[in-house]
């Protein structure tokens, strides 16, 4: 018989583990974590593994009588074979507390390698499907069999009591304690991070009014946390990173390449256009050429109207390659395609929902950049409130952090602000509110650290 023919069952295993959950007392505490009722590949055992799992549960005793009531308490007696499936399983061999961890460990296998089969053959109809693109389709296919790989039944993916819950909570206050602050992303921007940090699974909306720089502050903090990701060895191999992804809906490559390359090398982005660098700024450039040639781990796809499916299509195929996600850009939200014109606030809310879905599956943030309504331009103070997010606003329901980017030179041409960028907090969902100063180079694409200057008799003053 070939690999490909090959039982995926095993119906003395099965037998085995039941016989000795039965006969060994607290038996079931032992495998409870390893398998469940649908890793059992025949229906009666199913049914007997429900019944002894609701005895476990309500802490009664547990062995063949109380495993026959039990059935014929659910109704499910003769579906589970009858006393002589019963007594059929309990003359075999049953397994002993040294066995049954093993035993249990290859009904999970072979279970999963049932649900492997399941899901190629579901790809044959999908591959015969004309109503999603390919990319979709691989997509939805990848997907399932990550999720046979990664245990759904994972510790983290289970309910806990919340006893079980103090140990963490007391960890985290003794950190607290010290000074020590939870683990987040780090932007680069100092004030930015201790006032709103990114975690993991984090949706983060980036909002702004044309030209303000949403686009510039999310590719600013992207290549830092891609940095920081980055580990080398001495020899300068790489020892572990994690990849950035922006779709940019909006700019091309070429656009999107010139703001990192003028951002990252500090090089004045329209003498980067015009070729009229200076000999120090080709050295800047060439520097950063040397860091990034070879498998740099920051992708940028700019093919327009990506819909949410297409996008997550192309991050679960990098993930199943192998490249662990650190941070994902989409720019931006009013932009994407799929989006349905005649009902755009749900759409639109469908959209953001699952955005913030695909950031907890992916385990990093997400950043997402929106448009603002033009209604704020008729108000004397133009700096943005969650309620001028554009269409939607289902973005501050599923949004974790919202940021505004408000640069006062854009309305006031003689502002006293020139070259400062306000960074407003409209949302934090596990921090502070609050506006954040950061200084705007806007010739070299990058935001930086903002430091209020002097004057000789000490008052700020800001330049």
């Amino acid at each position: 018989m070939n690999n490909l023919q090959k039982p995926l069952h095993h119906h003395a295993t099965e037998n085995s583990v039941l016989a000795a959950l039965m006969s060994i007392e607290h038996g079931y505490l032992e495998i409870a974590d390893i398998i469940g009722e649908d890793d059992f590949s025949f229906e009666q055992n199913r049914f007997i593994f429900r019944a002894i799992k609701t005895l476990a549960e309500s802490n009664s005793y547990i062995d063949n009588v109380t495993v026959h009531d039990q059935l014929i308490r659910s109704k499910t007696f003769h579906s589970a074979g009858g006393d002589a499936y019963l007594a059929a399983l309990l003359s075999g061999n049953a397994s002993t507390l040294f066995d049954l961890k093993p035993k249990s460990e290859r009904i999970r296998e072979l279970s999963k390698q049932r649900r492997i089969k399941a899901v190629l053959a579901g790809g044959h109809e999908v591959i015969n499907d004309d109503g999603n693109d390919v990319d979709v389709k691989v997509s939805d296919i990848v997907s399932e069999l990550l999720k046979v790989a990664a245990s759904d039944d994972d510790a983290d993916n289970r309910s806990q009591s919340i006893t079980d819950l103090i140990g963490d909570f007391l960890n985290n206050q003794d950190d607290l304690m010290k000074g020590i602050k939870p683990k987040s992303e780090k932007t680069g921007f100092f004030d930015l991070d201790n006032k709103a940090p990114i975690q993991n699974g984090n949706l983060v909306v980036i909002a702004g009014r044309p030209t303000m720089g949403k686009t510039t502050l999310a590719l600013n903090a992207m290549a830092h946390m891609v940095e920081m990701h980055r580990k080398l060895e001495a020899d300068g191999s790489v020892k572990s990173e994690k990849l950035g992804v922006i779709f940019s809906l909006e700019m091309s490559k070429k656009e999107l390449m010139e703001k990192y390359m003028s951002a990252e090398a500090g090089v004045d982005m329209k003498n980067l256009k015009d070729g009229k660098l200076t000999e120090d700024d080709w050295a800047s450039v060439q520097r950063l050429i040397t860091k990034i040639k070879d498998g740099y781990p920051l992708h940028v796809d700019d093919r327009p109207r990506l819909t949410f499916q297409q996008i997550r299509s192309r991050l679960i195929q990098l993930k199943s390659q192998g490249r662990e996600i650190g941070v994902v850009v989409i720019d931006y939200l009013q932009i994407m395609g799929g989006l349905d014109a005649n009902n755009l606030a749900n759409s639109l809310a469908d959209v953001t929902s699952s955005i913030k879905a695909l950031a907890k599956e992916l385990n990093c943030p997400i950043i997402l950049l929106s448009q603002l309504n033009r209604t704020l331009e008729n108000r004397p103070n133009k700096r943005p409130i969650n309620s001028d997010l554009k269409s939607s606003g289902s973005i501050e329901q599923d949004a974790d952090i919202i940021m505004f980017v408000y640069r006062d030179e854009i309305y006031n041409e003689n502002s006293e602000h020139k070259g400062i960028a306000e960074i407003i907090i409209g949302k934090n969902r596990h921090g502070e509110i609050g506006t954040v100063r950061l200084g705007w180079e806007g010739s070299k694409s990058k935001f930086n650290n903002f430091m209020p200057a002097y004057d000789e008799a000490g008052e700020t003053y800001y330049n």
